[in-house]
């Protein structure tokens, strides 16, 4: 292992796993179906494409980073609040 976390999703620009920061992405919206697939897709996004297409499809969404440097909510957009799941220690 070369110490990397990689995905079972394939970016399909490189048609290799990805190796990601971006471990969740999560959307609300009125149609589950085509929120689930946008999910997927704002894994290969950059933090202007995801707002874009939030804003263009009218979801509300929620992006989970993680990184030697930073772990959590890297953007939420107003008005969404989720709230962390509590663990058992």
């Amino acid at each position: 292992s070369d110490g990397h976390m990689y995905s079972h999703l394939i970016n399909p620009k490189t048609g290799s796993a990805r190796v990601f920061t971006t471990r969740e992405a999560v959307l609300l919206g009125r149609d589950g179906s085509k929120g689930d697939a946008l999910a997927t897709a704002f894994m290969f996004m950059n933090d202007e494409e995801r707002l874009s297409v939030a804003n263009k499809e009218d979801f509300k969404y929620a992006i989970y980073d993680y990184s030697a440097t930073f772990k959590g909510w890297s953007y939420m957009s107003e008005g969404l609040n989720i709230i962390p799941k509590k663990t058992n220690k």
